[in-house]
């Protein structure tokens, strides 16, 4: 049973997963995003990224790839809110 001190072992696919995570987690600090951004930018775009491209890409690759995402989403937010303060007078 778990919980009961009984180590279980990760497949060498959640492995290779983790350290995918991790690695693309340390180019996105190396794309200037503080510690805590660049993890909550990682976990935000990386479940549709994924399903979207997969794991088949470089790890800079795609690091460039949710930087780039992120960015458009940041400029898309800005956008809106000027139409919204616009209609609210």
């Amino acid at each position: 049973m778990f919980g009961q001190g009984i180590p279980v072992k990760r497949s060498s696919r959640q492995t290779m997963i983790k350290l995918y995570a991790q690695a693309v987690i340390s180019e996105l600090h190396q794309l200037g995003y503080p510690n805590d951004q660049a993890n909550a930018v990682f976990f935000r775009h990386y479940r549709d990224m994924k399903r979207l491209f997969g794991l088949e890409q470089n790890v800079c690759d795609f690091a460039k790839m949710i930087d780039e995402f992120e960015r458009a989403c940041r400029r898309s937010m800005t956008r809106v809110i000027p139409i919204q303060l616009l209609l609210a007078i």
